[in-house]
């Protein structure tokens, strides 16, 4: 394993943007922005966690329309280099093999094996470990955070281990007291959203009055309280309003957006867009940010508290521990099933079971949340109509020390996500992958053990082209060679 850096700058006299592409034999691993002045001053960290064994990085200098030429450093050349360190103006090279000598890169490269890095082979330690690098937001101290496991679970659900209690939460009970009580803002970003969502279905619940109220009722009833309610989903471009059509994925995006239109909840649909397959690739963020009341304050203060990890507002999430397949068929009314051909709830099922994570947090983080979700509605959507959460008197950031014996969580908000979702990332760079080099970061410093639970499981793809069985070598080798990604944070 290493690490590599990159710094760039380009000779040349044409005025055309271009960009750079850093490659791992014939694997893409870092690319620059596109520069009109030709000059990048951009650094990346690439980790190499696979056997390499002719060229190492290939670095190609292109134009919209051409390839203007390459050069190539194998690792023979990086391990008998001086301390590891590449630096100087290297000629491109054309595809037909010719040296264009009035066209060079200039590039600082510097090999560390992983052995030196500072922490490796060592467990995480609260004192030492400082957050992941390349991130947008960084580790934050002094917060609470609550983990939940399904949407809701059973009165008698009691999932202790070695005999230590766990008080399991109900988290779209809580979901919804949070929206409920909150008096300035609701920001909601997700693949989907279902309005007629109904989050509170268990009788004995502590909320009697929330049971079989909608989501979308919830909301527009804060709407009109005068809570800012912005509502941001993945624009799946393969559903068409005027043929009703749901989509490839189902979300049913124009009927959240039909739902709420003429109302005080802005609704907007913001697609992710690539160049070559537009409608293939999603925002997948799930998150909800709100104000909440100081807990154990005698004031009127309020902070941020912010909901993320795996389940969207949609179809077929509402499941117990059970995760029954056809005994609850006659209490749901948002029935989802993809995995099942001609599955329906009028057929009988059976239902998908929906066994996900996610997580509430309070402090610093949950207010990383509300910046993220604030860069990317600036990015797709109207700015104007974002609540200045500076102006709000009693809304406050507890950032040091308080008397909750439960808020001494160190938390890092990461994600996945690019240039064209969201308005500010680490360092200029077009790309923020924090999510990958977070688990990088973890297993590498396993002692132990290693679970891995992941709706997807894509590790060491290098090694796919000379392997016939693919599953068994993502699964095998990611753990000694771990490379993946995740549009989570």
């Amino acid at each position: 394993m290493s690490f590599c850096y990159l710094c760039s700058q380009c000779i040349c006299t044409k005025p055309k943007a271009a960009y750079v592409t850093i490659k791992i034999n014939k694997k893409k691993v870092a690319k620059t922005s596109s520069e009109y002045d030709r000059i990048w001053n951009q650094t990346f960290q690439i980790l190499c966690a696979h056997p390499v064994t002719d060229t190492t990085i290939t670095i190609t200098l292109k134009t919209r329309c051409s390839v203007l030429g390459r050069f190539r450093i194998s690792a023979e050349q990086i391990l008998t280099s001086n301390s590891a360190v590449i630096n100087g103006f290297f000629p491109l090279i054309a595809d037909n093999g010719s040296t264009k000598r009035n066209l060079k890169l200039k590039c600082l490269m510097w090999f560390r094996p992983a052995y030196l890095e500072p922490g490796w082979c060592r467990a995480l330690e609260e004192a030492s470990f400082q957050g992941i690098r390349n991130a947008s937001f960084p580790q934050r101290s002094n917060c609470r955070v609550v983990l939940y496991q399904d949407a809701h679970h059973k009165a008698t659900f009691d999932p202790r281990v070695d005999d230590v209690p766990f008080n399991a939460r109900n988290l779209w009970e809580d979901v919804y007291k949070a929206i409920e009580s909150a008096r300035h803002l609701v920001y909601i970003a997700g693949w989907a959203l279902n309005p007629n969502l109904v989050l509170v279905r268990d009788n004995e619940t502590e909320i009697p009055h929330a049971v079989g109220v909608t989501v979308g009722e919830l909301l527009k009833r804060k709407s009109e309280e005068g809570v800012a309610v912005r509502v941001m989903l993945w624009n799946d471009e393969t559903s068409l309003p005027m043929i009703k059509n749901k989509g490839v994925m189902r979300t049913n995006v124009e009927r959240a957006l039909a739902y709420f239109r003429n109302t005080n909840v802005v609704c907007r649909l913001c697609p992710r867009l690539h160049k070559k397959l537009p409608t293939a690739f999603a925002h997948h963020q799930k998150t909800i940010t709100l104000d909440t009341r100081v807990t154990n304050s005698s004031t009127k203060e309020r902070e941020i508290m912010s909901f993320l990890g795996g389940f969207d507002l949609c179809d077929g999430r509402y499941d117990t521990e059970e995760h029954s397949l056809f005994r609850t068929l006659g209490t749901e009314a948002d029935f989802y099933q993809t995995s099942v051909a001609g599955a329906k709830l009028s057929r009988g099922g059976p239902r998908e079971p929906w066994h996900d994570c996610h997580v509430s947090v309070v402090g610093g983080a949950a207010w990383d949340v509300l910046k993220n979700f604030e860069q990317r509605w600036t990015k797709q959507c109207n700015p104007s109509v974002l609540v200045n959460t500076s102006g709000i008197r009693n809304l406050v950031n507890l950032t040091g020390p308080t008397e909750e014996n439960n808020r001494k969580w160190n938390v890092q908000v990461l994600r996945s996500i690019d240039h064209i979702s969201a308005t500010e990332m680490p360092r200029g760079l077009p790309v923020e992958k924090s999510v990958h080099d977070g688990y990088v970061a973890a297993i590498r410093k396993a002692e132990r053990f290693i679970y891995i639970e992941n709706q997807y499981f894509m590790g060491s793809c290098d090694h796919w082209e000379s392997k016939n069985d693919k599953y068994e070598i993502s699964l095998n080798e990611a753990i000694k060679y771990p490379l993946g990604d995740s549009d989570l944070f």
